[in-house]
């Protein structure tokens, strides 16, 4: 991998693009409509996919044992993930419309933090009186994505097994296969049944990991592929903005893998955006729930461009409070942010 790439700045450009796109549509009716272009950007988390495809099997690979990847990953993420789920479990106490003593009594809101502080979300989404008049009642719905990277990032130890055994294209390929026939499973399921619940099932760990495979392909065969990845961005951008579905699931995820390494590895180096830190996990854990006190506030019914700027500033002081107070310090001295933090220094 070459030193000096574009990662971190795709990945808070991507944070900051879910922002936008959430505050556009969890409002009812959505606003503000100078945000619904956005609204079109459906691959900004297979994005955050790919990357993490690229750099987390990059990040095994440099690993001095198991426990040591397992360790780094668990420090990235966890820290600042608990402080997300507490902090605004916390919060919830003062905006409930329940009374205080109620709110801590009401199981749900143990339920809520037991099953989230397990990233299992889906299970318990909502807090007791908590945002319950909102058009969306979820606390912070922005947080499915996480139970995905995790699953990721538990099987690259057994992924990386299988390249070794049986040869990294065919691995590959299999599971890249076993992928796509899920997803489109799930979709034809969809418009047989008209159940919209097998739809959801799309953005769900078998139906992601194609995005993952296609970014770790690129980490390990980037120099065998290196000429190819400028034509390959070219490519992507007529196959993702106008999507023929069998075939977008198909090719899909190799041209946005191809579009997302072409940009942050070929294309100019934007300077060494991690010196400041790596805000777009606090951008993209805080957005959500700060975006639904304020809807539920009524700010974005009576000013909708006002309350967006409060709300990114929020999420912005959110994100540097979550970085250099919780999740930096639980970062290890060889970590790439500890690192470029260093050269800014000096």
């Amino acid at each position: 991998m070459k030193r000096h790439n574009n990662f971190d700045l795709i990945r808070f450009l991507m944070s900051w693009i879910v922002v936008l796109n959430h505050a556009h549509i969890l409002p009812h009716p959505p606003d503000p409509a100078i945000i619904a272009p956005l609204y079109w950007v459906t691959y900004v988390v297979q994005v955050f996919f790919v990357v993490s495809g690229y750099l987390v099997f990059s990040s095994y690979e440099s690993s001095k044992s198991l426990s040591d990847y397992y360790t780094k990953r668990v420090r990235r993420i966890y820290p600042a993930y608990v402080l997300a789920i507490v902090f605004w479990a916390l919060v919830g106490a003062l905006l409930s419309t329940l009374p205080l003593a109620q709110y801590f009594l009401s199981p749900q809101l143990y339920t809520y933090l037991g099953f989230n502080l397990v990233f299992l979300n889906f299970i318990s989404p909502t807090l007791p009186g908590v945002f319950s008049s909102n058009p969306w009642v979820e606390v912070n719905g922005a947080l499915w994505t996480l139970k995905v990277e995790v699953m990721f990032y538990a099987l690259v130890p057994a992924f990386v097994w299988l390249f070794r055994r049986f040869g990294l294209v065919r691995v590959l390929v299999f599971f890249y296969v076993l992928s796509v026939l899920y997803l489109l499973g799930v979709r034809e399921l969809a418009a047989t049944t008209g159940q919209l619940a097998y739809l959801r099932l799309q953005f769900q760990f078998p139906g992601q990991l194609t995005f993952f495979l296609a970014g770790g392909l690129l980490y390990y065969r980037e120099a065998a592929l290196r000429r190819w990845l400028l034509p390959g961005a070219m490519l992507a951008i007529p196959i993702l903005a106008f999507p023929i579905p069998v075939v977008e699931a198909i090719i899909g995820p190799m041209a946005l893998a191809f579009l997302t390494v072409w940009f942050a590895t070929q294309f100019r180096y934007l300077g060494n955006f991690g010196r400041y830190g790596d805000f777009s996990f606090g951008v993209y854990t805080f957005h959500f729930p700060t975006l639904q006190w304020m809807i539920s506030e009524g700010w974005f019914a009576t000013n909708p461009i006002g309350a967006l700027v409060g709300a990114c500033a929020l999420v912005m002081v959110s994100a540097l409070f979550s970085w250099h107070v919780v999740e930096k310090p639980f970062l290890l001295r060889s970590s790439h942010y500890v690192k470029a933090t260093r050269e800014q220094a000096t």
